[in-house]
């Protein structure tokens, strides 16, 4: 274990990892997340109920997002999905509260929904309180709201 506040703060790997050590009790109080350590990578991913298919969330120096991925070994079964979440689309919306960025990337593999949270910095410590109260505050409806979704994919 290391102490938090001796971290080298231009390190964005400790950076990162500080983050998600701060942020991820959080998460698992609401039973979001469990099993997950901190890591130092930019995104933690934990599986939404089918093989393929994630909640992932992402933190950079610009915004941080919560996202659906699509990302089974086969281009065309995340395009499939895709298209058959695309066409709930405005129930979806509707259900969640807000408008969700929805990307079928038709050139990778991957696609994605997400929903981001612009102009907050990860290298700015006091951006983390609006960037743990977008993801404490919006990823529980996210993630109930999907997993009912990806069940029926």
């Amino acid at each position: 274990k290391y102490d938090l506040d001796a971290i080298p703060y231009g390190n964005r790997f400790y950076v990162r990892k500080e983050y998600w050590t701060r942020l991820l009790p959080q998460l698992q109080e609401k039973g979001l997340f469990s099993n997950l350590n901190p890591v130092k990578s930019h995104s933690m991913s934990t599986g939404a109920g089918k093989t393929g298919v994630n909640f992932t969330l992402v933190i950079t120096g610009s915004h941080c997002q919560i996202e659906l991925s699509l990302t089974t070994a086969n281009k065309e079964t995340n395009k499939k999905y895709f298209k058959k979440l695309l066409t709930q689309r405005d129930e979806i919306e509707q259900n969640f509260g807000h408008t969700l960025e929805w990307q079928e990337l038709p050139t990778n593999k991957m696609s994605r929904i997400k929903y981001v949270l612009e102009e907050v910095n990860l290298f700015d410590k006091t951006d983390w309180p609006r960037m743990n109260h977008f993801f404490l505050e919006n990823l529980p409806q996210f993630e109930r709201l999907f997993k009912q979704l990806v069940k029926k994919l």
